[in-house]
């Protein structure tokens, strides 16, 4: 069957989500503070083009990273019940 995941594979989409959504929530961290500075009329500590970057990279992270996740428990769910 064409996408079927193993026991063994379970515990690699658990690891990179945590990983992922670290990185998700230093993005997180990361946007705020660039608007509280840029806000005030000084440029903020990132370039445009990178600070549109890291946004559309957070969202992409916290929408696959969150499919990664429910993926993972699903077959170990599956794996449980077989």
């Amino acid at each position: 069957m064409l996408g079927t995941l193993t026991v063994e594979a379970i515990p690699m989409y658990i690891i990179v989500t945590m990983l992922m959504l670290l990185r998700g929530f230093t993005d997180t961290i990361l946007i705020p503070i660039q608007q509280a500075l840029s806000s005030t009329g000084k440029p903020g500590f990132l370039p445009d083009h990178y600070y549109a970057h890291i946004f559309t990279e957070h969202g992409l992270i916290m929408i696959f990273c969150s499919n990664t996740f429910s993926d993972g428990l699903n077959e170990f769910g599956n794996a449980i019940i077989d």
